[in-house]
């Protein structure tokens, strides 16, 4: 286990790109502080001073905001205002202007989108799971197959493509509990 204490990360410029700067001079700063093992997530901190810019989505970005607010328009006449303590979801195709008011700090976790075909797979595969149920011991034929697949345990982001949605909050769990409680 490692542990970072995210407001003490030295944080190294990361700027905003010229081209989606509407107004101010943002200056961004980040560090990477985790990859997963398979490189398709990775967790970052991230600052950035007063600025208005738009931000496009290259991968699934769950934030959380630490400290400072920004106001969130989706260029559809959706705003939504956020700050510390506080976590909103962006699905990678997002884009989305940010209008920060005072230096802001995020803890992000990233992660790049899986390909259509294994999204199929995953689900066909977590149903005929429930389908099957539990043995004596606990597991199901089909566990080690999902955990091969390095995606046991997900509850989101596996859902229909929404790149129009400016903020969805964070549930713990899509599943029942009862369901929950069995996987």
């Amino acid at each position: 286990m490692q542990h970072y204490g995210v407001m003490n990360i030295w944080l190294s410029s990361s700027p905003v790109r010229n081209e989606w700067i509407i107004e101010g001079e943002p200056e961004a700063r980040s560090a990477v502080i985790s990859t997963s093992a398979d490189g398709q997530a990775f967790t970052v901190v991230w600052e950035c001073s007063p600025g208005i810019f738009r931000w496009h989505y290259d991968y699934d970005e769950t934030i959380h905001f630490i400290e400072g607010s920004v106001t969130f328009d989706d260029g559809k006449g959706t705003t939504r205002t956020v700050g510390a303590g506080e976590v909103v979801y962006f699905p990678k195709g997002s884009s989305v202007i940010w209008n920060v008011h005072a230096r802001v700090r995020k803890l992000a976790v990233c992660r790049k989108s899986l390909p259509a075909p294994v999204v199929a797979t995953i689900r066909v595969l977590r149903r005929l799971k429930a389908a099957f149920g539990r043995t004596k011991s606990g597991a199901t034929a089909l566990d080690s197959l999902i955990v091969q697949s390095g995606h046991r345990g997900q509850s989101f982001g596996l859902g229909s493509h929404q790149p129009d949605l400016l903020y969805r909050p964070l549930r713990a769990s899509r599943r029942p509990s009862s369901v929950s409680a069995r996987l």
